[in-house]
């Protein structure tokens, strides 16, 4: 079948479920476009019923409001961003959430509560998360249709395109190892439990019971936990903001001047210190970042820097390169980032760089975050002959996910 009749079949297994389930399709299937073969078919019959659809953020709404717009919705629809839409008490017979995945944190889970919906369509590209909270929206919208990367790339829905994971080797990682020694050091006094260190941290009375059942002095306690503290911040610190993913950053940029390439950094500082192209964070004015984005969408090359700003939903057209500077452990937030430059183009090969420091936890982060998918693992000097266009030796591999301890 081709696309329209996957996305047709899809709805009509969300209306076999009952008219309560999420469509987990990947990026650029058409999530958007199978919510509004919904919406036409539901105001067929319904024209006075409340519609609402719910998204994370402005540019998002900004986005559904033209579709809607094109497509003669609009006067049956209102969109509503979460942190608006969690404050209103009002029945909705129709409730659409896209990036439903958002849905499970502990405020944002009262929308349900609070709307009351009849029918609830979900829209995602990853509904599993990290903490298992998906497992509160299998309450209203558990997934009923799912369409993977792999079988987007196979019916040649995305455009084709190859990771490679770039492994940096840098001069001071001493530094990091010192920093790394010290917090298995102290960690190993909370057992390597997560939990009880942070609850150490963040409640006195527990630190101060948990020390008297280990024998430990307040005083020393204290700056056990301090110390934990300190040196897991300065190990994210250290790999997230490494002066030479800036580096290497720069000299993707300057081999694919061709290209519309996207960064993600791990702050906006970082995104700022890229220093080629446009900026778009969180830092900014949502028009002055829908001003950026609408003067960029107009350009065929040239780059867009961000740190978790164009994330999620965001239609960007024509990107066919991005960099991953900084890595989490959540494979939802890598699949939206990589989503966003596989949008089907005709003859378009995307390429994605994510920059890695070997040797540290974020070899971790990056194997959670990427399991199931594949790419190419190579160094600074592979890294070289790639941009030359040039094959390297490097054998595709597929990621799979680790142990926690070594995610930490």
């Amino acid at each position: 079948m081709d696309r329209t009749e996957r996305q047709k079949f899809g709805v009509n297994k969300w209306i076999a479920s009952g008219c309560k389930g999420t469509l987990q399709w990947s990026t650029g299937v058409g999530k958007t476009r199978a919510a509004m073969m919904a919406i036409k078919g539901y105001v067929t019959k319904n024209k006075n019923k409340k519609i609402v659809i719910i998204v994370p953020t402005d540019h998002l709404k900004k986005q559904w409001i033209l579709e809607l717009n094109e497509r003669h919705l609009l006067e049956y629809t209102s969109v509503e961003i979460i942190n608006s839409a969690i404050k209103i008490n009002s029945k909705v017979d129709f409730l659409i959430i896209d990036e439903c995945h958002r849905i499970p944190s502990d405020s944002f889970y009262a929308v349900f509560n609070k709307r009351n919906p009849t029918i609830v369509l979900g829209l995602s590209a990853t509904f599993s998360r990290l903490d298992g909270r998906h497992e509160l929206l299998n309450r209203y919208c558990p997934v009923c249709d799912t369409i993977t990367i792999t079988e987007a790339l196979e019916n040649g829905w995305l455009s084709p395109y190859k990771e490679y994971k770039v492994l940096i080797e840098p001069s001071d990682l001493d530094t990091y190892k010192a920093l790394n020694a010290e917090f298995i050091d102290t960690f190993s006094i909370f057992e390597f439990n997560f939990n009880t260190a942070m609850s150490c941290l963040t409640n006195i009375i527990f630190r101060r019971q948990y020390g008297k059942q280990l024998g430990i002095p307040a005083k020393e306690m204290d700056a056990i936990v301090f110390t934990w503290n300190r040196a897991l911040k300065g190990r994210k610190s250290y790999v997230m903001n490494h002066e030479d993913k800036l580096r290497i950053t720069r000299k993707i940029l300057e081999s694919r001047p061709q290209c519309k390439a996207i960064t993600f950094s791990a702050t906006k500082a970082q995104a700022e210190k890229i220093g080629v192209g446009y900026v778009v964070h969180s830092g900014k004015t949502k028009k002055k970042n829908s001003l950026t984005i609408e003067e960029f969408n107009k350009r065929e090359t040239g780059v867009i820097n961000t740190a978790k700003s164009l994330d999620e939903g965001a239609d960007v057209p024509g990107l066919n390169l991005a960099i991953i500077l900084c890595n989490s452990s959540s494979p939802t937030q890598k699949t939206q980032r990589v989503g966003r430059v596989i949008r089907y183009q005709e003859g378009k090969n995307a390429e994605v760089f994510t920059l890695v420091i070997k040797g540290t936890m974020e070899e971790g982060w990056y194997q959670t975050s990427s399991s199931g998918k594949k790419y190419m693992e190579i160094n600074e000097a592979e890294l070289d002959e790639v941009l030359a266009r040039r094959t390297v030796d490097s054998v595709e591999k597929e990621a799979k996910s680790v142990d926690t301890l070594f995610r930490l």
